[in-house]
């Protein structure tokens, strides 16, 4: 997973010893920092708007969130030769956090898929969750990332000129700017980066090591301004 450093990363930090076990530390309290946020936010969406089921809908894909941590750090771990049931289970609760999240960021805030086609982008989502399994290159990674959160914020900047009401704007203009600006502009300059300066690329460099802290950045924000839009804007 993200979290996890790669051979070169392991190696450049002099593998066993105080360097790693820093790393891990760090990536440890980002992925419990991060988990926590969508826990509060889900859990006080949930207590507020018990009675209003598109609320609990979003508090349910929040703390789903939360329970699998960034980019899904946390998991059952998988034994060596595992059973196919528990096969199954990891990849059904994978691509059902992928599914709720594409649902959750494609409808939000009115619950309805607008354009009615949007609708066809999960299976984007689930496919992405295909290249995960598969171990596809890196590259294939990043571009389905693009595609996927790219199009989710397409979507909501479309929604936010053609279809809300001054009033939705209003409320749910901090969550479209933080998903269109914060995840795209974010993995556009973690991506292009290297490019620009060839030396972050060097095993065992912050920008490497960063990657963890900087998805927490992207998807935190999101959370805040939802919970945000739902219980103080009284979306």
């Amino acid at each position: 997973n993200n979290a996890q450093l790669l051979p070169a990363d392991f190696r450049a930090l002099g593998g066993p010893g105080a360097a790693t076990d820093a790393y891990a530390v760090f990536a440890l309290v980002v992925i419990m920092l991060t988990s926590l946020v969508f826990f509060a936010v889900g859990g006080l969406i949930a207590l507020r708007k018990w009675n209003d089921r598109s609320a609990l809908f979003v508090s349910f894909v929040l703390i789903l969130l939360g329970a699998l941590g960034v980019d899904s750090t946390i998991g059952p771990p998988i034994p060596a030769n595992p059973v196919l049931l528990l096969i199954l289970l990891v990849v059904f609760v994978t691509v059902l956090q992928y599914a709720l999240l594409a649902t959750f960021l494609l409808t939000f805030p009115t619950g309805r898929f607008t354009p009615r086609w949007s609708a066809l982008l999960i299976a984007v989502w689930i496919v992405q969750v295909g290249l995960y399994f598969v171990s596809a290159p890196d590259a294939v990674i990043v571009v389905s990332g693009f595609v996927t959160w790219g199009s989710a914020a397409i979507i909501q900047v479309y929604r936010f000129i053609h279809v809300y009401t001054p009033r939705q704007r209003q409320q749910t203009k901090l969550v479209v700017f933080s998903l269109a600006l914060v995840e795209v502009l974010g993995r556009s300059a973690y991506t292009l980066a290297p490019k620009l300066w060839p030396a972050l690329n060097t095993p065992g460099s912050w920008y490497h090591l960063a990657k963890i802290a900087l998805d927490a950045l992207v998807l935190m924000p999101i959370s805040l301004r939802v919970g945000i839009a739902i219980l103080r804007s009284k979306l």
